[in-house]
């Protein structure tokens, strides 16, 4: 029969467990959300440099960048509590699981990676429309032959 001490251990380790399975889980549809954001990108992209699209632009990158920070402070807030939980366990548990959470700590960096580069992807976008506006506002001044 388990003692006290093993069954607080097991369920300590189960929740540690079930915690990292839900931050992986919430990893993975990240990526697939950031995959999908690029790929609208790219598209606005082939649309042409004017005006209202630029301004379609200009409106997402405000919202982009502050639901990036609370993603990326939500997945660090998660990373902190599981370590919080995993240093309430016995030494060799711990040890048992630190892989697992060293992977997991991986994967969140990557994935926060995809939220800065997206960022950057809409900053440049921004700038490359703005480039195009401008050379076309240009040529309507020049003399027609």
């Amino acid at each position: 029969m388990e003692n006290l001490q093993e069954i607080w251990v097991k369920k300590e380790s189960e929740l540690a467990q079930n915690q990292m399975a839900r931050l992986r889980v919430r990893l993975e549809h990240e990526k697939t959300k950031i995959e999908t954001g690029i790929t609208q990108v790219e598209n606005l992209l082939q649309i042409g440099g004017r005006m209202t699209d630029i301004n379609r632009c200009w409106e997402g990158l405000s919202k982009q960048i502050e639901q990036g920070r609370a993603k990326t402070d939500d997945i660090v807030s998660e990373l902190k509590n599981i370590r919080y939980d995993l240093t309430k366990l016995p030494i060799s548990k711990r040890a048992e699981m630190q892989a697992c959470f060293s992977s997991l700590c991986s994967e969140a960096n990557n994935v926060v990676t995809k939220i800065i580069d997206l960022v950057k992807i809409l900053c440049d976008v921004k700038g490359r429309r703005f480039h195009v506006y401008f050379d076309e506002l240009s040529t309507i001044l020049e003399p027609s032959s």
